[in-house]
């Protein structure tokens, strides 16, 4: 899998090479001069429809590959298969941005590098980035993905409803539903919701894992249209669980898929938001179409979701999870009375207090707090290496005099002689090319006696700069996080007081059934007692072991004195 993503991000390298030589050899002035800019929005619109096209290879290859490992519980099926979804959606849509955040243009030395043109693989060294940076193009492959995704998706949940039959997961419903048909006509009586095996009657739960999606409005109106020409009494009118039968059966794991697009989503949002600071609006306005694009799906398009005791909602939202129940507890005693009414059943049969507090948090699980702390690191990387800040930055206070960028560009380019091209490169001297021209990076120029070429002092001032920054700014973040983790905690303090309340409340009440259940079994001691002594000693010694563990212990030595 890691192959093929890396294969398509080595095509796109390949096309953006190609394209801009054939550019250049062209005619067009308007496209000469816009040429790095032309070339990178067709190069990630080809990406991103390689991408949209591997993610439905994808699903089907995560669900074989959890298939031959065999889980043991369905819990650890799904944990499994998440862990393997996620891991190929992350290399799927973020390879490409990697690369050209942290790794396009790093390979590349000088004009007259000799490895450089050794083979057609070492030329793709010369897919450097623009003389201001790879920040321009970043942003451009991030908007590009990140909004044609997102389009891509709510046009395919509107278009649904008019063509239907083809899923998200690419799966075929009128093959499985004609199927279902037949299994039916033959008298046999099999689950709605297990579609997919081939064994008509064999019930299995991770049909929920490939599971087929919305069927839309075209498709239940069909079945519901095929429902009634094989009905005998067609004036007959249907019953509300008939008319729902014909909707869509929306699984056991229903909202995985939206998990899922969430968290790609918070992906872009965070780790490469210094390159794309319009990502956050963009995820805004996706969200609120999504919610009733959803909702619509949901409440009109899917059966009503059979209610189920989990003991969370999967291994990347164990984290959120957490929060979301003290949110429900908070809400349930302290929230308006018209919200607690209606949440303070749910929060106590449902959601326990205790389990609000120890709702298991495994970090191997925490998917998103490992984007979270990525994306501290990358935003790091961004700004030091991408960026120019820090070259700028480093000249503006070092190397220029009146603590201006005046001269920044001249400072930032490197000198190359002409001449020092070899024969065997194929240099056209019929042109006249100026004995010098310049270059991104900082190198030495080619007078230099020692080592020209090579790496300048400017160069270690500015690595040096980089790697400060970005210790700096990771220690500063993760400060700022710890110290607002301990100012703002999980459980609100009065919260915790109200619990800890009702757990004294809880221990009492046991304390006094204790109490009084032994009172009695002491009263039965004294009558059994007195009507035989030959076993009264049996059951003093039931009497002093009859406190289960509570703090009230009763200890009887001898039967009280008889009144005058």
């Amino acid at each position: 899998m890691i192959t093929i993503v890396l294969g398509a991000v080595l095509g796109t390298i390949i096309y953006r090479i190609s394209m801009v030589s054939v550019i250049y050899g062209g005619s067009g002035f308007f496209i000469k001069k816009h040429a790095k800019i032309f070339t990178t929005m067709t190069a990630a619109l080809i990406n991103l429809i390689i991408i949209m096209i591997l993610t439905r290879i994808y699903a089907r290859i995560a669900v074989y590959l959890t298939n031959m490992e065999n889980p043991r519980t369905q819990t650890e099926y799904e944990d499994s298969y998440t862990v393997k979804i996620f891991f190929f959606e992350f290399m799927n849509f973020y390879s490409s941005l990697i690369y050209i955040a942290f790794f396009k243009g790093r390979f590349y030395d000088y004009p007259g590098d000799d490895q450089a043109r050794k083979s057609e693989f070492f030329k793709l060294k010369g897919d450097i980035c623009d003389p201001a940076g790879c920040l321009s193009e970043l942003c451009i492959q991030l908007a590009i993905i990140m909004i044609g995704k997102q389009c891509f998706n709510n046009i395919v949940e509107l278009g649904y409803p008019l063509v239907g039959f083809v899923s998200k997961s690419g799966l075929p419903r009128g093959r499985v539903f004609l199927r279902l048909n037949l299994q039916k006509e033959r008298g046999l009586f099999c689950s709605a919701s297990v579609l997919i095996n081939t064994d008509p009657c064999h019930m299995t739960v991770r049909y929920a894992l490939v599971r087929i999606s919305t069927f839309r409005k075209f498709h239940n109106w069909w079945r519901q249209r095929s429902h009634r020409a094989v009905t005998r009494d067609k004036n007959k009118p249907h019953m509300a669980w008939e008319q729902d039968y014909h909707l869509q059966d929306p699984g056991r794991l229903a909202l995985f898929d939206e998990y899922l697009e969430m968290i790609l989503q918070y992906g872009f949002v965070t780790l490469f938001v210094a390159a794309f600071p319009l990502a956050p609006l963009f995820a805004l306005l996706n969200n609120i179409a999504e919610i009733r694009l959803d909702a619509y799906k949901m409440v009109t398009q899917a059966r009503r979701p059979l209610a189920e005791r989990v003991e969370d909602i999967g291994a990347c939202f164990r984290e959120w999870y957490s929060h979301f129940l003290v949110i429900v507890q908070s809400t349930s005693r302290y929230g308006p009375p018209s919200v607690r009414s209606k949440i303070g059943p749910l929060s106590g049969n449902i959601f326990p207090a205790s389990r609000a507090i120890s709702c298991p948090s495994d970090p191997r699980y925490g998917i998103l707090r490992g984007i979270t702390y990525a994306a501290v690191v990358s935003n790091a990387f961004v700004i030091a290496y991408t960026s120019d800040f820090i070259p700028r930055m480093v000249y503006k206070y070092v190397y220029s005099p009146d603590y201006t960028l005046t001269g920044y560009i001249n400072h930032s380019l490197s000198m190359f002689n002409t001449s020092d091209y070899r024969d065997d490169w194929g240099a056209d001297d019929s042109e006249g090319d100026p004995p010098l021209c310049a270059y991104r990076g900082y190198r030495n120029p080619p007078s230099h006696a020692d080592d020209p070429y090579g790496l300048s002092p400017h160069y270690w001032h500015v690595f040096a700069a980089r790697l400060a920054f970005i210790v700096v700014f990771e220690h500063v973040v993760f400060g700022l996080t710890g110290l607002m983790q301990i100012i703002i905690p999980d459980v609100p303090s009065v919260l915790r007081i109200q619990m800890q309340r009702e757990a004294l409340l809880a221990k009492e009440a046991k304390y006094e059934h204790g109490r009084r259940r032994l009172s009695t079994e002491y009263r039965q001691l004294l009558t059994q007692k007195s009507d035989g002594g030959e076993r009264s000693g049996m059951w003093l010694r039931r009497a002093s072991k009859a406190s289960d563990g509570l703090d009230a212990h009763v200890a009887v030595s001898q039967k009280p004195p008889s009144p005058q």
